[in-house]
């Protein structure tokens, strides 16, 4: 009896669903579409049979309304799964049952297009339309339109010259050519409907597609319809990649200097304290560096865009127009090095010399401003050389002189930098060097903890602690691209002591930060930073380096870079602690150790 029950009530729930759902084909209320998400909360066998009995065979018409498209996005996103979602997809592409989708199991574009070669023009017009429909009714923001769109820009892209190669088989006449309806998309997507999509993986791989698809009059207004936006979408986990894409492919740098650079220097400060925007300013100081940006991310994001036929400036050109001092982007950074070291970059006692202690990429940038901003990385020849694209190409020789760096241009910003050393110098290391202690227990803790696990959970708090701190100096009239989450109570950040008390030689990153300048110098015969640390830093100083492993290891990279003069004063200032080397179990000591008993 209760069984029998129990199949009345599913049978009268399927055929109410039923009802109630395919309203929004003839309604756009609010309200109604509330009573559809109350009916996707009820237990996952009801889900399951209103997404496959109910919503089959109408998505096409529920993803063209703007109210039922948002339930359609909330079930694919939240209630279907991956066969569900297949099958959601496997209407946008056509006629199911005339396709052979569902009984060969074709859930992507390229699957249906391979499994009707014949049908192939006909497949991609039919979702060109449905985009361009969605687009045009400002539907972008949406996972399941950006999943369509991204698929639909990758084949046409993969396939290059599709709508030219005529079909084996006729199909109904078109008005206008396949070229013309893509251009018709991208003209939709660039008139303020990129911006939308930028929130999410998809909708960003999406846009990038979109780019490099657009020829430069379309690129122009892409570009024009981020204004005002830059910061917020700097700030975002997948949008800050967009502006990353925009810098390496727009080739037209007057546009980006107004448009989007101009906004990064009006809020540089934001883009050093943030970790998203921060890779922002890694980009433009040394594009595609593997150090800052993985070779999966590379393939994506770069890679697969150099062979579009609208971007002819070679990356070498473009880092090097990044570089120059008419961007003012290196002597702004400069300058905040030498005014906000500590409490931007290093660390201080203070409350934002504090949350400078905890994010350690802070003192990434600080290395990549103070190397590329090195006379020999301003070099035209060495700076070519380093950057190229994966179609690599002559430069036009007129580009290439109008970007070349004048004598005065590499003199101002060599003082600049000189000042930035300087203040390195004096602020952390001239000051008396008393070492807290051994690492041995930070490292056996850390052991236990993947290092990629940790390098994600310092980030995640990284993100956290400046978006509160963002909060606190400035209260935006609009942040579209938050991902609404908060700090937790345990999640708060409390320092440590030896927040305060660690020198900069004994943090890991601290070590990182010299070795990286010393060895860059070593490479190029560069010894100003070497013999600056000589010239100011007392000898006292340089003998309480060897009591510590990290602080020894900046010793012996700084004798290591050859120069002869340095290798005399390091003798003569370290010649008290050569007996204490010789017994001393420090790797960093016996490496120094040996080296100072060779050149005797």
């Amino acid at each position: 009896m209760e069984l029998e029950r129990q199949r009345a009530l599913n049978e009268h729930h399927i055929k109410f669903s039923r009802w109630w759902i395919g309203i929004p084909l003839k309604s756009s209320t609010s309200v109604l579409q509330q009573g559809v998400v109350k009916i996707l909360d009820r237990p996952k066998e009801s889900k399951k049979m209103v997404t496959e009995k109910v919503f089959r065979g109408h998505m096409t018409k529920l993803i063209g309304n703007r109210t039922s498209v948002e339930v359609v996005d909330l079930l694919y996103n939240d209630y279907a799964n991956a066969t569900q979602r297949g099958g959601i997809m496997q209407e946008l592409y056509g006629n199911v049952h005339a396709l052979k989708l569902a009984e060969n199991q074709v859930h992507t574009l390229d699957g249906a297009l391979a499994l009707n070669p014949d049908k192939k023009r006909a497949i991609l017009s039919h979702v060109n339309e449905l985009l361009v429909s969605m687009v045009s009714k400002g539907l972008t923001k949406y996972t399941v339109v950006q999943h369509l769109l991204l698929e639909y820009l990758q084949t046409v892209a993969r396939d290059g010259k599709e709508s030219s190669v005529p079909c084996a088989v006729p199909e109904d006449s078109d008005s206008f050519p396949p070229d013309e309806k893509l251009l018709s998309l991208l003209e939709l997507l660039v008139e303020g409907q990129v911006v939308p999509m930028l929130h999410t993986r998809e909708g960003v791989r999406a846009a990038l597609h979109a780019l490099w698809a657009a020829p430069p009059r379309l690129r122009k207004p892409l570009v024009r319809g981020l204004k005002t936006c830059v910061s917020s979408i700097a700030r975002n986990e997948h949008g800050h990649l967009f502006l990353i894409g925009l810098l390496d492919m727009v080739d037209d740098m007057v546009l980006l200097k107004k448009l989007i650079i101009k906004e990064i220097l009006e809020d540089l400060k934001l883009f050093c304290i943030h970790p998203e925007a921060r890779k922002v300013l890694l980009y433009m100081l040394s594009p595609r560096d593997p150090h800052h940006f993985s070779p999966q991310l590379q393939h994506s994001l770069f890679i697969a865009g150099d062979s579009n036929p609208h971007t002819k400036k070679p990356l070498g050109i473009r880092a090097l127009e990044l570089r120059h001092p008419n961007l003012k982007l290196l002597p702004r950074l400069l300058q905040l090095i030498s005014t906000n070291l500590l409490e931007l970059f290093v660390g201080s006692s203070s409350s934002e010399g504090l949350l400078a202690y905890e994010d350690r990429g802070r003192l990434v940038l600080l290395t990549e401003v103070l190397i590329r901003s090195a006379s020999h990385h301003l070099s035209y020849k060495n700076v070519v050389a380093s950057y190229q694209r994966s179609t690599a190409s002559a430069p036009n020789t007129e580009v290439a002189d109008s970007c070349a760096l004048s004598d005065q241009d590499v003199e101002q910003l060599r003082q600049l930098r000189q000042t930035a050393l300087k203040q390195i110098v004096d602020l952390l290391l001239v000051p008396g060097f008393v070492p807290v202690g051994t690492h041995k227990e930070a490292t056996d803790t850390k052991s236990n903890i993947g290092r990629d696990d940790e390098r994600i959970k310092r980030h995640k708090r990284a993100v956290k602690l400046a978006e509160k701190q963002l909060g606190q100096i400035t209260k935006p009239d609009f942040a579209s691209f938050e991902d609404g989450e908060r700090m937790e109570d345990d999640e708060s950040f409390e320092p440590t002591p030896a927040a305060c008390t660690m020198p900069f030689l004994e943090r890991p990153e601290g070590q990182l930060l010299m070795r990286r300048l010393l060895k860059d110098g070593q490479l190029h015969k560069d010894f100003t930073f070497g013999r600056m640390i000589l010239e100011h830093v007392p000898p006292s100083n340089l003998c309480a380096w060897t009591r510590c492993n990290r602080s020894c290891f900046v010793l012996v990279n700084m004798y290591e870079m050859g120069d002869p003069k340095m290798c005399k004063l390091l003798r003569s200032a370290l010649k008290p602690c050569i007996p204490e080397l010789s017994v001393s179990p420090l790797p960093g000591s016996k490496v120094l150790y040996k080296h100072l008993s060779c050149s005797d």
